[in-house]
């Protein structure tokens, strides 16, 4: 593998959008931790990747597969893609790192880029 791109989102302290149809559906950090910076969860979110570095550099897709399915509180959840505008249920983390979304209409959709929206209340534990 010569080289990687990741993509973080986190909303720590921005405004939100004012859609009404996200009203209640977004939230930022600092509603939770006000003193938080971006650049304590920059910090935060460096030192988790670099858990994560050695079998990433050495191409152990596996290793990370497991991790992500094994962390994935997405799965049977019932989300929107702001992208395609498209509603659906999850259906786990693909070996790219997209969300697999079983549409409406019975097609698997892979969303790699834009927001999702869930529409029902998070799991209340995802066997951690």
């Amino acid at each position: 593998m010569d080289l990687v791109a990741v993509g973080i989102g986190m909303n720590v302290c921005n405004p939100l959008p004012t859609d009404p149809s996200l009203a209640g559906r977004t939230a930022t950090l600092c509603e939770v931790l006000p003193d938080v910076t971006v650049h304590d969860v920059l910090e935060a979110i460096l030192s988790g990747l670099s858990d994560v570095w050695a079998p990433l550099a050495a191409g152990d897709r596996e290793v990370l597969q497991q991790d992500w399915t094994r962390l994935d509180v997405t799965r049977g959840r019932t989300v929107l893609w702001s992208r395609e505008g498209r509603r659906g249920v999850a259906a786990g983390i693909d070996e790219t790192g997209g969300l697999r979304i079983l549409s409406t209409s019975g097609e698997v959709l892979i969303a790699t880029v834009g927001e999702i929206c869930f529409e029902d209340a998070a799991p209340a534990d995802n066997g951690q």
